[in-house]
């Protein structure tokens, strides 16, 4: 995407980025609504995003507030249907509409019944995080999901769209945890000296066996790595099924047994997330690290003055 405009509300709730991908003009909104009803926030937000975005619209975020409330929020006296909507989301149901916008999950899924947040304090689900588009983007909607409650107190919701360009290659770099996996280090000890035994001869240069011995090397960290992915993989794989089914079983019929083998497994599940987050912060270190001491953007930013006092002036 080429980014043209970045637009933010004084409040700090909405993002507006604009920019075209394909030549296609695209507007990406974040928002998060507020916990409470509030008319003039959804009007000022609908005239900031009218006054702001340009051709096809993408908005994602926390809205607080639901399209449907009796078939997005679940309810423990069984009597949602004879309750009239709130005014919060009567609220949010009018600014969706004035804006013309789509709940593309409940196109794609109408008569299913699901949720992306709980509240123990109500011992209620709602369906209160979503991605509402604009009609000229269906075409380009291949799926949109809600997936498990993991290590925040919302689930993920997402959004595939057809690829618009192909994605560049990656160059290849050496993951530093596979070396601490059990076994990875004695292998590549093994596969060095069988190397170095079968072709350190007199007819071949130094030069042209350490130059063969890397690809070779670097074949078999491919491997080990793709068969701990995969291990890896299958465990997350295993955790999210097992979580899937504690969760609908939690939604459908709450309970404290259920609720604290919910809790087990997911903590099972962010332990296997740990270690993407370590390997993250380790790659921005090592980026920050060679690009310190160059005229480059992380330079202008370190370099940029900043101002002394930065008041709150909304909370």
């Amino acid at each position: 995407m080429v980014v043209e405009e970045v637009h933010t509300d004084g409040m700090g709730r909405c993002l507006i980025v604009r920019g075209t991908i394909s030549s296609q003009p695209y507007s990406l909104i974040a928002l998060y609504g507020p916990n409470c009803s509030d008319a003039s926030f959804w009007d000022d937000t609908r005239d900031f995003i009218n006054s702001h975005a340009r051709g096809r619209i993408i908005m994602g975020g926390d809205f607080n507030a639901t399209l449907c409330p009796p078939v997005d929020r679940s309810d423990p006296r069984g009597d949602r249907l004879t309750q009239p909507p709130s005014s919060q989301d009567s609220q949010y149901h009018s600014f969706v509409q004035e804006l013309g916008l789509i709940d593309i999950w409940r196109i794609q899924h109408p008569s299913t019944r699901d949720y992306t947040f709980y509240s123990q304090v109500h011992d209620s689900y709602s369906r209160i995080d979503c991605f509402l588009i604009s009609p000229d983007c269906i075409p380009s909607v291949v799926s949109s999901d809600i997936g498990s409650i993991t290590w925040s107190d919302h689930a993920d919701v997402s959004l595939k769209l057809i690829p618009f360009a192909p994605s560049p290659g990656r160059r290849w770099r050496l993951d530093p945890f596979l070396l601490n996996k059990p076994g990875v280090a004695d292998t590549i000890k093994e596969t060095t000296s069988e190397y170095f035994q079968l072709n350190d001869t007199p007819d071949i240069s130094p030069q042209i066996l350490w130059a063969a011995y890397k690809p070779v090397i670097r074949g078999k960290l491919l491997s080990l790595a793709a068969y701990h992915k995969k291990l890896k993989l299958a465990d997350i794989t295993s955790l999210q099924t097992l979580l899937r089914q504690y969760e609908l079983q939690h939604k459908s019929s709450p309970s404290s047994d259920t609720f604290t083998a919910l809790s087990k497994v997911r903590s099972d599940l962010n332990l296997l997330f740990v270690e993407d987050a370590g390997r993250a912060m380790l790659w921005s270190k090592q980026r920050y690290y060679d690009r310190s001491n160059k005229m480059d953007s992380p330079m202008a930013r370190l370099i940029n003055p900043r101002s002394q006092y930065s008041p709150i002036t909304v909370i």
